[in-house]
């Protein structure tokens, strides 16, 4: 779940949001924070063929010119069982 800062009462328009530095073979959906909304779903899937792995990503936000970075996430891609 991605939204925006507290104290922010979603009064600003909407926020393009950006997962950035995925590992192979898997993808997001990052829909935009709609104007006057608090926090979206980010749905993350990885293709059948995605390799084992992890890496840590970046979130970006972005609102008008204005870009800001959240904190790193960490993406697992787990062995087929």
């Amino acid at each position: 779940i991605a939204g925006r800062k507290m104290g922010d009462n979603a009064a600003n328009p909407a926020i393009a949001l950006e997962l950035q530095q995925l590992p192979a073979g898997v993808r997001a959906e990052t829909p935009a924070v709609p104007e006057k909304a608090a926090e979206v779903v980010i749905k993350i899937v990885a293709n059948g063929d995605a390799p084992p792995g992890q890496r840590f990503c970046v979130l970006q936000g972005k609102l008008g010119e204005i870009v800001q970075h959240a904190p790193a996430i960490r993406i697992v891609v787990k062995p087929k069982a």
